[in-house]
């Protein structure tokens, strides 16, 4: 591409003439910049208000003080990173109002079913919230490979705070300069140009309810050769950030996080209430009448129960919110055929209707149904799922210890997902050995290398960078698995429930072929796991100068690359469902 541009104000005294050449490819960008500034004083300024110090603003490539910038800038100078006591600089960075829904490596620890999206341990920047692809970074004014496959976000946390001399962050009329992937606006950072010394950083941070420590380990130095005409710079930083798991907080563990239960278990009978004739278990209490008075929904129930209905909201927040219809350890019921009354019986389908004791009268006199508490109730008339008697779930779920008793259903809410807060059901968000902070691990080399070979005419640059990351995440289950066949002769069902398949079956031989267990078990020993490994590389060489003064070019190669390996824990379907097929 090839641009020419000149530029007047009104008053005559600013003017200046630029010709730019760029040419993009396989990761590279080469530019050829020339610029003039003939003055920035008003009309009328004397010489001695001549005397000020001139930057090149983000935004133009027209050198200026600051306090002229037409478009809004905010300035984060490497004092304010330091005394912040950041390990990383966007954990500084994401606290301005116009960043403050930028992703650390925590926030990004996200998992979706296409890879395309996972971004464990990335450090994204999203201005305005209208996403990191439509933020631009930039290092010097240049363009920074993206961390992440498929996307154009900077990985900013592979942007060494040593060398950091100011970040700008411009969030207006930056799509003019740089394109779409400036809508929301630019960041900045400057480095460096001189530094002479040697720093050791050793730096750290733990949480009160342990887990999460993190450690970081810097060293840079710097030093002139050539009477001060060659500066070389370079830093070495590693950095360790060790996971947090939802069990390692007591606020989260046991599925305490917080959610919405979208009807409130309060207008709804539990099994702790006294029931009145024609109610069941997760039955409305309360009904609106024609008048609009809120009134009990069947005669004769508790004045109490029918008060808590009509003064609940309708819906809830609650910590331990669980699936009704599902267990970790299974959720277990019996299906004897898709229909007990035909004269040839066919196998259950995928949506069985569960044995009960509602079934006797069309079994063999003296058939046994489930009742592993041995309280003469049928296990299915103890739970929500179970008296529906059918499609998913179960009544029967297998204890710590491997015995069968009867599901816990919780407070239920009387909806058909069967939302409960507390119960034996699978937590429906943060499961203990889930990730809430992912393990990451930062090594990163940086240099820095500036020689003018003809003092304010010519100058010489190059940056090299190379950065690993390894991230290590745990999602949450990996599957929903309402209704799962099991073979009559499975030699892992439990005992009490193989005696008791063989007591029905003695007494209904016509069954034989087609009664099967069904078992409804979200499994959270098996996770959405992954392990993802970044390497990024990254050079920027070229030369600068200037001349009659008021000239400046440059001529730069920017090339960078990132190489991404993810693993990531998924379902093999057939593997299996073989495994569920298994004998002795």
């Amino acid at each position: 591409m090839f641009s020419c541009f000149k530029q007047k104000s009104l008053d005559g005294k600013l003017q200046g003439l630029g010709v730019g050449w760029i040419t993009t490819f396989a990761n590279a960008v080469i530019f050829i910049g020339i610029t003039s500034v003939a003055s920035l004083l008003p009309v009328g300024a004397s010489a001695q208000e001549a005397i000020i110090e001139e930057v090149v603003v983000t935004g133009s490539r027209i050198q200026r003080a600051n306090l002229t910038q037409p478009n809004p800038v905010y300035t984060l100078d490497a004092e304010d990173i330091k005394l912040s006591g950041e390990l990383s600089v966007i954990d500084l960075i994401d606290d301005l109002p116009q960043l403050f829904l930028s992703a650390d490596g925590a926030e990004s620890d996200f998992f979706t079913q296409d890879g395309l999206d996972n971004s464990p341990g990335l450090a994204k920047l999203d201005l305005r919230g209208l996403g990191s692809n439509r933020t631009l970074v930039l290092v010097d004014g240049k363009r920074h490979v993206s961390g992440q496959a498929g996307s154009a976000a900077v990985d900013v946390g592979s942007i060494p705070s040593a060398f950091i001399e100011r970040v700008e962050v411009l969030t207006g009329g930056a799509s003019s300069i740089y394109g779409a992937d400036a809508v929301s606006g630019v960041v900045n950072f400057i480095m460096k140009d001189q530094y002479e010394g040697t720093e050791i950083d050793f730096s750290g941070g733990f949480a009160d309810e342990g887990a999460g420590e993190e450690l970081q380990i810097s060293f840079t130095h710097g030093q002139n050769f050539f009477d001060d005409r060659l500066n070389v710079m370079f830093n070495v930083t590693a950095r360790r950030r060790e996971d947090i798991m939802y069990k390692d907080r007591s606020w989260a563990e046991d599925s305490g996080v917080a959610g919405i239960q979208g009807q409130n278990w309060r207008k709804f009978f539990q099994n702790a209430d006294t029931l009145p004739a024609g109610a069941s278990l997760g039955s409305p209490i309360s009904m609106i009448d024609g008048s609009g008075n809120c009134v009990a929904a069947i005669a004769g129930t508790n004045p109490i129960l029918v008060s808590r209905a009509c003064n609940a909201r309708s819906s809830a927040i609650q910590r331990n919110l669980r699936f009704g219809l599902t267990a970790p350890s299974g959720l277990f019921s019996i299906a004897l055929a898709e229909d007990i009354t035909a004269a040839v019986p066919e196998r259950a389908t995928s949506f069985p209707l569960f044995h009960t004791a509602g079934d006797l009268a069309d079994l063999a006199p003296g058939t046994p149904f489930m009742d592993f508490d041995g309280n003469g109730v049928d296990d299915c008339e103890q739970s929500f799922v179970g008296q529906f008697g059918l499609w998913i779930g179960g009544c029967s779920v297998i204890d710590r210890n491997g015995s069968l008793r009867p599901f816990n259903p919780g407070l239920v809410d009387g909806d058909v997902n069967f939302d409960a807060v507390g119960s034996d059901g699978s937590p429906q968000s943060g499961a203990d050995d889930q990730t809430f902070d992912p393990l990451v691990e930062h090594y990163s080399f940086n240099t820095r290398i500036r020689f003018e070979a003809i003092p304010q005419y010519l100058s010489l640059f190059a940056d090299i960078k190379y950065v690993k990351a390894e991230t290590r995440t745990r999602g949450g289950t990996i599957s929903f698995e309402d209704t799962i066949n099991i073979a009559i002769d499975n030699p892992f069902v439990p005992a009490e429930m193989q005696t008791l398949m063989n007591d029905i079956l003695a007494l209904n031989p016509q069954f034989a072929n087609t009664a099967q267990y069904f078992m409804s078990r979200d499994p959270e020993d098996i996770h959405n796991s992954g392990e993802y490994e970044r390497e990024t590389f990254r050079v920027v060489a070229g030369i600068e100068g200037e001349f009659l003064e008021s000239w400046t070019w440059e001529l730069a190669f920017n090339y960078g690359k990132t190489e991404e390996d993810a693993r990531e824990q998924r379902l093999l379907v057939d593997r299996y469902l073989a495994s569920l097929d298994a004998v002795l």
